[in-house]
């Protein structure tokens, strides 16, 4: 039979107990730093396929050198503030052709009271 060794450490402080209690967290990855030529390939791509496969997520990796975790999440980034810019323009245009009735309404009934 083999014999399991556990290993108990005795807590006697206050500190040592508010430590024990504490969560333990990751440290805080550090944020890559695209160079221009590396933005401008990931941005190449996504104009030709937004939603690229393995294969071609492996394929700017070999070309650009970033992870392709990191590439993962470049593109799900892009494409969500593609989706708000283009929700951003749409509710700009709808706004517009809203004000654009409005004032061709008031135009053309003010020009139908100074009719003679």
């Amino acid at each position: 039979m083999s014999r399991k060794i556990v290993e108990y450490k005795l807590v006697d402080s206050e500190k040592d107990i508010a430590r024990s209690y504490e969560p333990r967290r990751k440290p805080k990855r550090s944020r890559i730093l695209l160079h221009e030529w590396q933005s401008m390939t990931l941005e190449h791509s996504f104009r030709m396929n937004p939603y690229p496969d393995r294969i071609e997520k492996y394929n700017l990796f070999l070309k650009t050198k970033i992870p392709i975790k990191n590439i993962k999440i470049w593109f799900q980034n892009r494409r969500a503030r593609e989706k708000s810019s283009y929700e951003e323009m749409e509710e700009m245009y709808e706004a517009g052709y809203r004000g654009l009735d409005i004032k061709a309404t008031a135009f053309t009934e003010e020009f139908q009271y100074y009719k003679y």
